[in-house]
């Protein structure tokens, strides 16, 4: 299994870029799998020097599309083995939309501003993400992101809301997720506004979200004011909403979805998901989502692909077993890794001497492996010539 997967990326991502950026590339994603601490682009040079990678990923030439096109395949191919070839009714997807500021202290790096941050309960400089990820059944996947950038920081034409962000993923996630089955889009109070609540009726996806309390329905009754159930149209909305109270902490807020024919319970079990995207920014952040620095015009971008890439890979040969014998996140890390470096032909043409130096450099990681890989290696390369 973990060997075909490996062969899938290489057939997929390699075919794109040159030798230099295969050997780069690689040894990102082994970085990203398996290094503790912050990931650093010195942490990440286990088959490439530091400068050689901050000249690939800081380079004009950089396959984004290709690499969050491969993620989604896995994704899909993920959802599949594990729900679609059973017998029954299709689980419902999730499509859980939030925002996430990562703090930087760098001047020069790019597309950083001041964003509220939920964690601070305040402003905080740093660069912001709207990311959507996939809850099906149990699992837990990344599937989409924008970069956020502040007005005065964008061009007036190129400016657009977290908000409007979301409805574009709303409605590309309608044409890009084939599989047939029940969307439910849930998200937060800051996203849950018009043009989200008419992007996701579009798409014949429901969408549950928390709405604040001085909304008003069109003959202006105040939403707080309701019992839990009541039916409605929003002042400025022309779609039908159910209205549910509910209690977080000591204090009473109030839920809206999409779908007025589920009773308030079901509505909110189903915004209950929504914390799940809390628990991918999470995974996400501790895989390094925060600790890019470069100073490129789309490293953000370039960077959350190869996160979200790296975890969807960890997710595929961690979700093999069931879910009472799921291996730690680390000990799949280093199967990847391993496996990277075997299967991943880092070694092709001249790159087989600087590649083992920089190898050797990390030998608590592969010394179980090093003296057959390095066997192997040679050999290739001397039927080669």
């Amino acid at each position: 299994m973990l060997k075909k997967m490996i062969n899938k990326l290489y057939n997929n991502i390699r075919t794109e870029l040159t030798s230099y950026q295969w050997h780069s590339f690689l040894s990102m994603v082994i970085g990203i799998c398996v290094s503790d601490g912050r990931k650093s682009l010195k942490a990440l040079s286990y088959l490439a020097s530091s400068p050689a990678l901050s000249r690939f990923f800081n380079g004009d030439k950089w396959p984004s599309k290709l690499i969050k096109r491969v993620q989604r395949k896995l994704v899909l191919n993920l959802i599949k083995r594990h729900y679609w070839n059973k017998q029954g009714r299709n689980p419902t997807v999730y499509l859980l939309i939030d925002g996430t500021v990562l703090p930087k202290r760098g001047k020069e790096l790019p597309k950083v501003g001041l964003h509220y941050d939920t964690r601070t309960k305040g402003l905080r400089r740093g660069q912001k993400l709207v990311i959507s990820s996939l809850k099906v059944g149990e699992l837990l996947l990344p599937w989409d992101f924008r970069v956020y950038v502040n007005k005065e920081k964008d061009k007036e034409a190129d400016f657009k809301k977290s908000t409007q962000q979301a409805a574009e993923m709303i409605r590309g996630f309608k044409s890009s997720f084939p599989l047939d089955c029940k969307v439910v889009v849930a998200v937060d109070g800051g996203l849950c506004v018009k043009r989200v609540i008419e992007a996701a009726d579009e798409s014949n996806f429901e969408l549950v979200g928390r709405v604040r309390k001085d909304r008003k329905f069109t003959d202006e009754r105040s939403v707080s004011e309701v019992n839990s159930g009541t039916v409605g149209k929003l002042k400025g909305i022309d779609i039908l909403i159910q209205v549910v109270g509910r209690y977080m902490e000591g204090q009473r807020e109030i839920l809206i979805s999409t779908n007025t024919t589920i009773t308030p319970v079901q509505v909110r079990r189903r915004m209950k998901r929504r914390w799940w995207a809390e628990k991918m920014n999470g995974e996400l952040k501790s895989l390094g989502l925060e600790d890019c620095s470069c100073l490129g015009e789309y490293s953000p971008e370039r960077w959350t692909g190869l996160v979200m890439l790296a975890y969807t890979l960890l997710a595929t040969v961690r979700y093999q077993k069931s879910a009472d014998q799921l291996p730690s996140w680390r000990t799949v890390g280093k199967r990847i890794g391993k496996s990277l470096v075997l299967h991943g032909k880092w070694w092709q043409k001249n790159w087989l001497s600087r590649g083992l130096a920089h190898l050797k450099e990390k030998t608590p990681l592969f010394n179980p492996l090093l003296e057959l890989l390095t066997t192997r290696a040679y050999r290739y390369q001397l039927e080669a010539v």
